[in-house]
């Protein structure tokens, strides 16, 4: 017992010193990365650099020489030409600089050459004489230092560095024709040396070691390893420096894990992405496959937001290549190569293709924590299937919302309101002109939705039949409904991406409403916008800048009408966007702002009734519907939405007021006992009261009162009851 007590009290501190350590490297790396763009900074102008460092507190205030100077020397990627002409500046700070940066080297039984290459190696000597004879000055105090015994006084060691620069020019300047030989050498450095000689030897090996390895004195950045630098590592780790840190257990290394891959999933990313792009072996494919899963298995563990958007993105443009967005013939590497125009078709014969989608919505599915921008993408490739008309109907209805979040909104002729998959805008555009219903109509005739593709008289062979099968099985085994039917359990950022991307992806449409060109034919004030009620929550008839997130801005109501694939784009994406935000009532303050808006920005930007901004108006109806029981507290924002419908332009209100008025007439008697606020109250008799003034929503008006004053009165029986009996009962 003892022993296993001490033990693990040992592994206790050896784990909290390993978290210390990788904490100390990923500051030292924090600091390097700040480091580097300083180095940026001091290159192009080294005043503006120090400058810039003092306001981000890497130096000091004022300056201090030695923080300079360890700047300099140990700052990687910095111009050696603009450090060379700073140390070699007159000025007196730049001479304490390059004092304090010569004093960082310990030349202790170095030879000279050796030493003047080690502090050449970090600048370029300037090219005026005497910033030169100025740096060789205080190089050779500080080697004169260190080397007592080696020359006579630091005036012997100046000379000899200058000589050495010298010839280190004439050997290795080609335009030098007649080069400095040994004995030339030795005759130039006689007496020299405090009046005396130096040793022969001595200068033999200065001379030969220049001859052979030129000291670069240029400002080439690109590393080099001669062999007078491969001595200095050498030297400089047997004095302890330079050595690669080393994790004593299994347990620390796993925390430097997240900071490895870091650094290695973008080039394993491409890497893995050439192979399945070019090999058309299926064992190497699915091998590409295995390293897509094993990053994001790796990425999802660390919750790498960064690297599963990257990763996703990658697949997405696998599962939707080009050929596959316009119909054409070919399928990509991997493919059969089906000639047949459609795109189930097409998609059942490109292999990778069809991996590549399995892939990605696996991984939205597993990993849907980890995603952020990658929402967009997974989005965009849904939609694309969508238009091509490859999402079965089993499918779209998973997409859609259910009976449990509201049941079905019903439309003004009793069947089920518009959708994506049931555009049917004749129904509820009674006022727009037939040169509208003329441009949609060849809108929908230019359009590369899949009833093009499923009326073309095409026969499909034996072959083409199989691939549609694998097509179908393809998308069922992607489980897109599923990705957002349990975006319950996703956490609040990536469910907040998640809506954001659906209202990106429902592009011009969604941004700007569905904002008809034509205009109406009834030209006055209409059932709800004229209400007494126009003044309310600051609402107005004007078009809403609101951020619906969509990417088409308001260009869609201000550039004319949208067309039906740009609509049933909308719908697609306002029927997902719905049934999430239902399916998260457990956190619906998330989420309301942004739906709201964008509700907002449809509703209030539309100019003729069209079946997208039928679907927004009743999808503000349907939410208060189904959250006021399930979020009472939340009823006066809930409620407050419904002031939106003050802000309808006249065509608009006419086309749906019997509905509103329906719909108003159910709301009050599933949650008239959950209304508290005066403020609700207010809203709900003011859209009544607009009701009736049409004929067709009077009666659903009317029937709406009736059950308010029958709450009343019932509540006011239960009061009577509660505040005693007899009173009660002469009342």
């Amino acid at each position: 017992g003892e022993a296993g007590s001490r033990a693990g009290a040992v592994s206790i501190a050896e784990t909290t010193s390993g978290v210390v350590r990788a904490n100390h490297l990923r500051r030292n790396r924090h600091l390097k990365r700040r480091l580097l763009a300083c180095a940026d900074h001091f290159n192009r102008s080294y005043k503006k650099g120090l400058a810039y460092m003092q306001e981000i507190k890497l130096l000091p205030e004022p300056l201090e020489a030695n923080a300079v100077a360890r700047f300099l020397k140990f700052t990687p990627l910095l111009d050696k030409e603009v450090v060379g002409e700073y140390l070699g500046d007159h000025k007196e700070f730049n001479i304490s600089t390059l004092t304090a940066y010569c004093h960082i080297f310990d030349f202790s039984g170095v030879t000279l050459d050796r030493a003047l290459r080690s502090f050449l190696d970090g600048f370029k000597l300037p090219g005026e004489a005497q910033k030169i004879s100025r740096i060789l000055e205080v190089f050779a105090d500080r080697y004169y230092s260190g080397n007592p015994e080696a020359v006579a006084d630091a005036d012997s060691a100046y000379v000899l560095s200058y000589s050495i620069i010298m010839l280190n020019t004439d050997q290795h300047n080609p335009q030098v024709k007649r080069k400095m030989t040994l004995e030339q050498f030795v005759r130039n450095n006689r007496g020299t040396n405090g009046g005396n000689d130096w040793p022969r030897e001595t200068l033999e090996t200065i001379f030969a070691g220049i001859v052979n390895d030129e000291i670069k004195l240029t400002d080439d950045a690109a590393p080099t390893l001669t062999p007078s630098k491969w001595s200095d590592m050498m030297r400089s780790c047997g004095g302890g420096k330079g050595r690669m840190l080393a994790s004593p257990t299994p347990q620390e290394a796993a925390l430097y894990d997240a900071d490895l891959f870091g650094i290695v999933w973008s080039p394993t990313i491409a890497a893995v992405s050439a192979v399945f792009d070019h090999t058309i072996d299926e064992s190497v494919l699915k091998d590409a496959l295995d390293g897509f899963l094993g990053i994001a298995r790796i990425a999802g563990h660390h919750r790498m937001t960064d690297v599963m958007d990257h990763l996703v993105a990658t697949l997405c443009k696998f599962a939707a290549p080009a050929h596959l967005q316009f119909g054409g013939n070919g399928g990509g590497g991997g493919s059969n190569g089906s000639g047949s125009p459609r795109p189930a078709v097409q998609f059942g014969s490109d292999d990778r293709a069809r991996t590549a989608a399995v892939t990605v919505f696996t991984l939205a599915n597993r990993y849907g924590d980890s995603l952020r921008a990658g929402w967009c993408n997974l989005l965009d490739l849904i939609l694309r299937l969508h238009k091509l008309g490859l999402l079965s109907k089993k499918v779209t209805e998973g997409l859609s919302v259910d009976d449990r979040d509201g049941g079905t909104m019903r439309a003004i002729d009793g069947g089920k309101a518009s959708t994506s998959a049931t555009v049917q805008p004749e129904k509820i555009q009674k006022k727009v002109s037939s040169s509208s219903s003329l441009l949609r109509g060849f809108s929908q005739l230019l359009s590369l939705e899949s009833d093009y593709y499923a009326t073309a008289d095409v026969p499909l062979t034996e072959a083409d039949k199989e691939a549609e099968q694998r097509a179908t099985r393809c998308i069922e085994a992607c489980r897109v409904e599923e990705v957002f039917a349990d975006s319950k359990f996703l956490e609040a950022q990536s469910l907040l991406h998640m809506v954001r991307a659906l209202t990106w992806a429902a592009g011009p449409a969604g941004a700007a409403g569905a904002a008809g060109a034509a205009a109406t034919e009834n030209g006055d004030g209409g059932v709800i916008s004229g209400a007494s009620g126009t003044g309310s929550n600051g609402n107005s008839n004007s078009n809403s800048n609101s951020n619906g997130g969509g990417v088409g801005g308001v260009g869609a109501a201000e550039g004319g009408a949208v067309s039906a694939e740009d609509e049933d784009t909308a719908l697609f994406c306002l029927d997902i966007l719905v049934a999430v935000t239902l399916r998260n009532r457990d956190r619906i303050h998330l989420l309301l702002p942004q739906v709201y808006g964008y509700l907002r920005t449809i509703v209030q930007s539309a100019q003729v009734p069209t079946p997208l901004v039928e679907r927004a108006i009743f999808e503000v109806l349907r939410i208060a519907r189904a959250l006021l029981p399930y979020k009472p507290e939340l009823g006066e924002d809930l409620l407050d939405s419904l002031r939106l419908m003050f802000a309808l332009q006249p065509a608009v209100a006419d086309a749906f007021i019997e509905r509103i008025a329906r719909e108003l007439c159910v709301l009050v008697r599933a949650a008239a006992g959950f209304i508290k606020g005066a403020k609700g109250w207010d809203t709900i008799c003011k859209l009544l009261m607009a009701s009736a003034r049409h004929p067709d929503a009077a009666g659903h008006g009317f029937e709406a009162l009736s059950l308010i004053l029958a709450e009343s009165s019932s509540e006011g029986d239960e009061g009577a009851a509660r505040g005693g009996g007899g009173e009660g009962d002469s009342s």
